[in-house]
């Protein structure tokens, strides 16, 4: 094998040397040389007003795409965190057997807010379950819309046979 062809662990007594830059590496430094080149020549001189201009332009794009993927994160990860928390809350519900939460319904809102809709049976149920949703951490408010349906009423019928019914005038 000739000098040219060696390997570098050859060449290097058996240690590889690590490669420096890389494509990334080096994208960024041309973009960052050209943004100079374009900065000084905007500089020096004022015949270079037409580049300027098309610099300025492509920095507010750079801007406004790096605030769009900004955004776009920050809302994804509030995505996440309401997910995570509806599930920490549903969980410690479905958990409690002292409560019937089959026909709860967990959301969140902004800021952890938590949000219970559905219905308990009675008001032990709501309380338990509105205490539940407060005391998961990361929650901090719970909005309580469950409602507790009415008990059912006996409405009591004249004797079998009557033509009459009672009056419920008083």
């Amino acid at each position: 094998m000739s000098k040219m062809m060696k390997r570098a662990d050859e060449t290097d007594g058996g240690k590889v040397a690590p490669r420096r830059g890389g494509l990334v590496g080096r994208t960024l430094w041309a973009i960052a040389g050209i943004m100079f080149g374009v900065a000084v020549a905007a500089w020096a001189g004022g015949h270079l007003d037409p580049y300027t201009a098309k610099f300025s332009g492509v920095v507010s794009g750079i801007q406004h795409a790096s605030s769009t993927v900004q955004d776009r994160i920050t809302n994804a990860r509030a995505s996440a965190r309401n997910t995570g928390l509806t599930q920490q809350v549903d969980a410690r519900l479905r958990q409690d057997k002292a409560i019937d939460a089959s026909r709860i319904e967990v959301s969140v809102g902004e800021e952890g807010t938590v949000i219970l809709q559905g219905s308990v049976p009675d008001d032990n149920d709501k309380d338990k379950a509105a205490t539940l949703a407060r005391d998961t951490r990361g929650v901090s408010r719970v909005i309580d819309h469950l409602a507790i349906p009415p008990k059912p009423r006996v409405i009591a019928t004249g004797p079998a046979g009557s033509e009459s019914l009672p009056s419920l005038s008083r």
